[in-house]
């Protein structure tokens, strides 16, 4: 516990390419970013909200999880920032 305040992922990015992810969920919605959306080179930017591929939703709240929210866990980095690449369906 003496390390956590020192060990956030505050500072880094992430990228959660899977099946997309819930971003509205309250455990998600305090590291989201949008600007880290995937644009593709013909400039089309994908949305990576799902709620019914519950994968990447689960990997992000593994990630990124927001800490003492009262709702319950937390992510190994609850500090970073990130987005979700639907990579299964999108991309």
């Amino acid at each position: 516990m003496a390390i956590w305040n020192d060990y956030t992922g505050r500072g880094v990015s992430v990228g959660v390419y899977d099946d997309g992810f819930e971003y509205t969920h309250p455990d998600l919605s305090p590291t989201y970013d949008p600007s880290l959306h995937f644009t593709d080179s013909g400039g089309t930017t994908y949305d990576p909200m799902t709620t019914t591929n519950v994968h990447g939703t689960a990997v992000a709240g593994l990630i990124g999880a927001a800490a003492d929210n009262g709702i319950g866990g937390s992510g190994v980095a609850s500090g970073v920032k990130m987005t979700g690449v639907n990579f299964v369906g999108d991309i």
